[in-house]
């Protein structure tokens, strides 16, 4: 699912704490065929919904 390719795009790129930035991540979904616009929808639902966390503000994600 584009869910699943989010979590482990995060995964892909995030530091020894879980930590990602969000444009690597959203790099790293456009590698995987999810359009720009798709992503940040589909970021914005997770994080809304509780699947990930902006621990850092917005330009950062964790899955939850």
């Amino acid at each position: 699912t584009k869910e699943k390719i989010i979590r482990d795009a995060i995964a892909t790129c995030a530091d020894a704490n879980g930590v990602a930035d969000r444009n690597a991540v959203l790099t790293e979904i456009g590698r995987q065929g999810i359009e720009a616009g798709q992503a940040e929808d589909l970021l914005e639902k997770m994080v809304q919904s509780g699947e990930l966390l902006r621990p850092r503000g917005y330009d950062t994600l964790m899955v939850a």
